[in-house]
């Protein structure tokens, strides 16, 4: 995905797991050129090395998302990827 919201190219990106909220859904996407990116919607918060990484900056309120790290709702959030929607295999 590009920081636009759009795949930039299926062979260079791939949705890994996604968690549906009241406020969106957290996307996170396994790129080539950065390890993985998280999204919140059409909103690129970031990449990490990992995407376990990632969720547990979504279960900690640390994502950069002011309406999501400020909410108590978050609390909610799985605190693991056992519990994100798995969608496709890594890229190789």
């Amino acid at each position: 995905m590009t920081e636009s919201g759009r795949v930039a190219d299926a062979g260079d990106a791939a949705e890994l797991y996604n968690y549906v909220t009241e406020l969106g859904t957290f996307r996170i996407v396994a790129r080539r050129d950065v390890g993985v990116a998280l999204w919140l919607d059409d909103s690129w918060l970031g990449t990490y090395p990992s995407a376990g990484e990632a969720a547990t900056d979504v279960w900690d309120g640390s994502t950069g998302h002011r309406g999501w790290d400020r909410s108590h709702k978050r609390r909610d959030a799985p605190r693991t990827l056992r519990d994100w929607t798995a969608v496709a295999d890594e890229i190789g």
